[in-house]
């Protein structure tokens, strides 16, 4: 079975590379994130992208995604509001 030249085989192996070329990207973005913005604007980018996450996941959790412990979330919180 062939679909534009790839055949199944082949056509999997490119979906699985894109997938790959994906993750590896995002994970460019998370360490680029980390390295270039404050945990103020990392908070802030992720509370303008997702801000429903603040109301299911647990704020430890979410300092630790940011990179800063639990008071350091919560001096940032403080200062934003």
């Amino acid at each position: 079975m062939t679909f534009r030249g790839y055949t199944k085989r082949s056509l999997l192996a490119a979906i699985r590379a894109g997938d790959e070329r994906e993750d590896l990207s995002g994970c460019q973005k998370r360490i680029d994130d980390l390295l270039c913005y404050s945990p103020e604007n990392r908070y802030l980018n992720l509370l303008k992208k997702q801000p429903a996450l603040f109301q299911k996941i647990a704020q430890k959790h979410i300092a630790s995604y940011l990179g800063v412990t639990e008071q350091s979330l919560s001096r940032i919180r403080s200062r934003i509001v």
